[in-house]
């Protein structure tokens, strides 16, 4: 059985309208590319080292006081990590530096990571505002060391590298991405408009053809009789 389906058409108007299609394509790119400048808000990204060790005990050899300290550095992985010490850490940036940000918000950007073998930890946040990302690293590392170095007189913390704002790294618009998108919507879009105009136009070809095919039968019949 055959079928009355054809591609004919798309391909038609695809080859017909082609120039039309690349054009609105381009200018949806152009579009793509000013939304994600003008929407597109940079991160910034500070990052800090910290080494964090015990004194070593009058019966303990320096291996073994390195191996408990890495064994633990999980733990202080945990304590670096903890709610109370973001709280802690916002409250020496509003009292220092007249900067609040929530522990809340802190908990959700900010990354503390172990180094494999080592008493070494890297610590970092990302904020719109490397200003705050910079502080909040900082006053983390510090908070961590007011809040269980005061009780632990053992403990010795040192940060390795202060985080600054000239080694912060920002993240770039994915304008390829929406220059890509934008590209692609405005290419369907002329297509569907064109395809639809295509069948209208061919719907309205038909009804007229029909009709007059109607009268000419019509006019036929008639000088037959």
């Amino acid at each position: 059985m055959k079928s009355n389906y054809s591609f004919l058409p798309f391909v038609t108007v695809l080859w017909k309208r082609l120039i039309w299609i690349v054009l609105f394509a381009i200018i949806g790119g152009v579009v793509g590319f000013f939304v994600a400048k003008s929407t597109f808000v940079p991160q910034y990204t500070a990052s800090s080292t910290v080494e964090v060790t015990r004194k070593k005990g009058i019966t303990e050899s320096n291996l073994d006081r390195y191996n408990t300290d890495v064994n633990r550095i999980g733990t202080v992985q945990s304590e670096i990590a903890d709610f109370g010490t973001y709280e802690k850490a916002n409250q020496l940036m509003q009292k220092q530096y007249n900067v609040s940000v929530p522990a809340k918000t802190i908990q959700k950007h900010a990354v503390v990571l172990t180094k494999p073998s080592s008493t070494i930890l890297a610590v970092s946040m990302t904020s719109p505002s490397s200003e705050k990302a910079v502080l909040t690293v900082n006053s983390i590392i510090q908070a961590y060391k007011i809040k269980y170095a005061k009780n632990d007189k053992r403990l010795v913390v040192r940060q390795l590298s202060k985080a600054t704002k000239l080694n912060t790294t920002v993240t770039q618009a994915p304008y390829s991405q929406d220059i890509k998108n934008g590209a692609i919507i405005g290419a369907v879009l002329t297509y569907l408009i064109c395809l639809i105009a295509y069948f209208l136009r061919k719907k309205r070809v038909d009804q007229y053809t029909n009709k007059h095919a109607d009268r000419d039968s019509s006019s036929r019949g008639n000088i037959k009789i």
